[in-house]
């Protein structure tokens, strides 16, 4: 019988301290060439589009990860095999993605952020924006986080998570400039395609993390802040190339090229830093083989 871990399972068996030292790994081995991660690609499916991204190590586990375009709610799988060819597993649900997406994220704070950085100022209160604090909350000391969303109900249900699962007081704001001001580690994760804030409201020193849309002229980014930016850098270089529509004139640097050596990160506690979040095929696999494993 076929092993198979859905959203509950996921969340009972996923910590955040080995989902970012996973995708830490990830990353270095893709900047290794140890690892391969094939942009995403939509094809047509009936009446909508089956978007798959597929990679792996090349000593294994590989799979793919595929979801469709029916809206938030429809259902998403993830196939892992071993190095032999072996199927240990498939994934099904949301969570996978949003925990991998997380991680990712977590690495980029822990590159990037000043060492003291330890509080968080989060734009939107989705699944994707709790994600990215899970993961934030492994690599560095995190004593408060304040959130702002449209909706005062919806920001109000993400304090709470955040206080409850993760023992960090969250404070819901009314505004997203009073949310981000001050802190050392931005959270932007909206599906706005115009910005949420602006490049005055973030403070010396700041680190930036976004996940939504950061398409040319439909951005939830000002565009000023990858302007300003010390390092500007992403998981994927590649998706961004194939994708042909990016929201700045500055290509981002590979966030495994900082963790290796190869290119520069923060140079100084006052730089302004941005990983623009765009989803590296091939990670959710790598979890996805951890989360199995586990299982047994």
């Amino acid at each position: 019988m076929i092993r198979q871990l859905d959203d509950t399972e996921v969340e009972r068996l996923a910590t955040p301290e080995r989902a970012v030292e996973i995708m830490r790994a990830a990353l270095l081995d893709l900047a290794d060439g140890e690892m391969t991660a094939t942009p995403r690609t939509a094809l047509p499916a009936g009446a909508t589009a089956l978007v798959i991204g597929a990679g792996g190590r090349r000593s294994g586990p590989v799979g793919f990860r595929a979801y469709g375009g029916w809206g938030p709610q429809s259902d998403q799988l993830t196939a892992v095999w071993d190095g032999d060819g072996r199927l240990l597993g498939v994934v099904t649900g949301e969570l996978l993605g949003i925990l991998r997406t997380g991680a990712l994220g977590g690495v980029a704070v822990d590159a990037l952020a000043t060492p003291g950085a330890d509080r968080i100022g989060v734009v939107g209160s989705g699944r994707m924006a709790w994600g990215q604090v899970w993961a934030a909350s492994a690599v560095r000391p995190i004593a408060g986080v304040d959130v702002f969303s449209p909706s005062p109900d919806r920001r109000d249900d993400f304090a709470r998570r955040v206080e409850s699962r993760l023992g960090i007081p969250c404070r819901p704001v009314s505004t997203a400039a009073e949310a981000v001001a001050d802190k050392p580690v931005v959270v932007l994760s909206t599906t706005s395609t115009t910005p949420v804030i602006r490049l005055e409201d973030l403070s010396p020193g700041a680190h930036v993390n976004s996940t939504g849309p950061k398409r040319a002229g439909a951005s939830e980014l000002d565009p000023r802040i990858a302007e300003a930016a010390t390092a500007i850098v992403t998981d994927a270089p590649a998706q961004v190339e194939a994708d042909d529509d990016w929201f700045s004139p500055r290509r981002p640097t590979a966030l495994g090229a900082v963790l290796s050596g190869a290119a520069p990160g923060r140079r100084d506690a006052g730089d302004l830093t941005l990983y623009c979040s765009v989803g590296v095929t091939g990670t959710e696999p790598l979890l996805a083989a951890e989360l199995l494993s586990a299982r047994d």
